[in-house]
C-alpha cells in the first residue's frame, strides 16, 4: 500500500513540474517600449459609462498630467476601461 502511495505522489509531482514548465502562450504578450509613471488626473469624461446598480461598465476618458520621468509635465489623454468587476475596476 505504501509503495502504491509513493508511486502516486511521484507521478503527481512529475505532472505538476511538467505543467509548471509548460509554455502558456502569454510569454511574449507584454508590451515593450512602455514606461510606468505617476500622474495627476485633470479631467474625466463619463459619457459612455453604463450603470446597473453598483456595477459600472464602459470607458472613461481621462486627461492626465505626467508627474515624473521622461514625460514629466506633459498632458496626455488616457482611457480607463471599466469591465464591471469591482475587484479590478478603478472609477475616477
Amino acid at each position: 500500500m505504501e509503495k502504491k502511495n509513493s508511486i502516486i505522489v511521484i507521478f503527481l509531482t512529475l505532472c505538476c513540474l511538467a505543467l509548471y514548465w509548460m509554455p502558456t502562450g502569454y510569454e511574449g504578450s507584454r508590451q515593450t517600449n512602455t514606461t510606468i509613471a505617476r500622474g495627476r488626473i485633470l479631467s474625466v469624461k463619463d459619457e459612455v459609462i453604463h450603470t446597473a446598480r453598483i456595477i459600472k461598465t464602459g470607458t472613461q476618458l481621462l486627461q492626465v498630467e505626467i508627474m515624473e520621468g521622461r514625460w514629466k509635465g506633459r498632458q496626455m489623454e488616457a482611457t480607463n476601461l471599466l469591465t464591471g468587476k469591482l475587484e479590478v475596476d478603478e472609477y475616477y
